[in-house]
């Protein structure tokens, strides 16, 4: 990278633009952004689905249809609001489709309404992982703790899942059918999050498996799969059967962006949330302080870009002073907005200086344990000061 050459972000509503040292890496996270519209990428992947025939042949009549759009898929509502308008096209009536958001509001229940405000009937139903008339028993683990999903998930005919893919790695990634955890009982959802918290792959990987059994058990059988861009956006949107969904998926993403590095660490790691500003999350920066944490040395220190601009009741738990191991336990043991994210945020904070840029006021950034950068000039400022630097964009993914 050229230090004379500028480097472009944008996050939600800011632009920014600084130099970095030549000899820094410049490594991004997804492809590149498509120039075909939504509509047409849903027709596509819905009429020329992978492995599957075309989706019209698979939904009758009288079948009620529930679209389950998961946490973080860039452009969710439009990609809803297409395939909402193709499934009426095929003679189905509004009451017929229940359309279910995750539960994390990351995809806010407003946004999708007023994205579907002609299609009256259609139901839109924000998912309540602690909501015992929300959820349906589906299996058990092999701890025998039961798995439940959400209600009218398990009861409908058809199931289509929306999902972003993500590198393997990343932070709460959905399984080839993306019902666990994302549209779960808060139980299975902890002990997703306990499991990736104490780094325990056994554990994972029994979570993970049981995943993709709950998904099986009801009858997924097509799923959609948004692919990332470098700006936040769509890169590709793939349909059919799910686990050749997945892999294609996981296939284009891989070839289109980066090989993280297997030996060589670096000393700082400037990670951006690129995107709009529905990809301005906490769990988006959480995600993007996992994933810079793997590429960093023991002493290194890592800037986050975005533009998040609350501070929830989870993420003001890390003013506490309490343990760090504690404070995280603390966190997933309750349900306040955001408390796994402030986990794993304290989780890495707690052994790295981490920087936050972001419009919020720097007194209570400095109360979250992080130091607060205002622009261009501190970014370039840090990256001085350092020999191996890394600029991480769209880290979220």
């Amino acid at each position: 990278m050229n230090a004379r050459t500028k480097v472009s972000i944008t996050a939600g509503t800011k632009s920014l633009e600084f130099n970095l040292p030549e000899n820094a890496r410049d490594v991004i996270c997804a492809g590149s952004p498509t120039d075909q519209s939504v509509r047409d990428l849903v027709l596509d992947a819905i009429t020329h689905p992978i492995a599957f025939p075309e989706l019209g042949l698979a939904i009758l009549d009288d079948d009620r249809v529930a679209i389950a759009i998961e946490d973080g898929v860039p452009r969710g509502p439009e990609i809803v609001q297409e395939l909402v308008a193709w499934l009426l096209g095929r003679k189905l009536q509004p009451e017929q489709i229940t359309v279910v958001l995750s539960g994390t509001g990351s995809i806010p229940l407003d946004a999708m309404r007023r994205a579907l405000s002609d299609r009256e009937g259609v139901r839109i139903v924000q998912h309540a992982p602690d909501d015992p008339e929300q959820l349906e028993y589906i299996a058990a683990a092999e701890s025998a703790d039961a798995i439940y999903i959400q209600r009218d998930l398990v009861e409908a005919a058809v199931v289509l899942p929306i999902y972003c893919i993500r590198h393997p790695e990343a932070l709460s990634p959905s399984d080839l059918y993306a019902m666990s955890p994302g549209f779960a009982d808060a139980k299975t959802k902890q002990r997703w999050n306990l499991a990736w918290l104490d780094d325990n792959r056994h554990h994972l990987h029994l979570q993970s498996k049981l995943s993709r059994e709950a998904g099986w058990l009801m009858g997924v059988q097509f799923a959609l799969a948004v692919v990332p861009s470098q700006d936040g956006g769509i890169a590709g949107l793939l349909g059919g059967d799910p686990e050749q969904v997945y892999r294609t998926a996981q296939s284009q993403l891989q070839e289109a962006s980066y090989t993280e590095p297997a030996t060589t660490k670096q000393d700082l790691v400037i990670a951006s949330v690129e995107g709009a500003k529905d990809q301005q999350t906490w769990m988006n920066v959480a995600r993007a302080m996992a994933k810079a944490d793997r590429f960093l040395s023991p002493a290194g220190c890592l800037v986050v870009l975005c533009d998040v601009d609350r501070i929830t009741d989870g993420i003001a738990q890390l003013a506490s002073d309490e343990p760090d191991d504690e404070l995280e336990r603390t966190l997933l043991g309750g349900d306040l907005e955001d408390a796994f994210s402030a986990a794993v945020i304290r989780s890495v904070q707690a052994k790295r200086s981490v920087y936050l840029m972001a419009p919020l006021n720097p007194t209570e950034v400095e109360g979250l344990g992080l130091a607060p950068i205002s622009g261009s000039a501190d970014v370039e400022r840090l990256s001085q000061r350092f020999r191996k630097v890394c600029l991480l964009r769209t880290s979220q993914f």
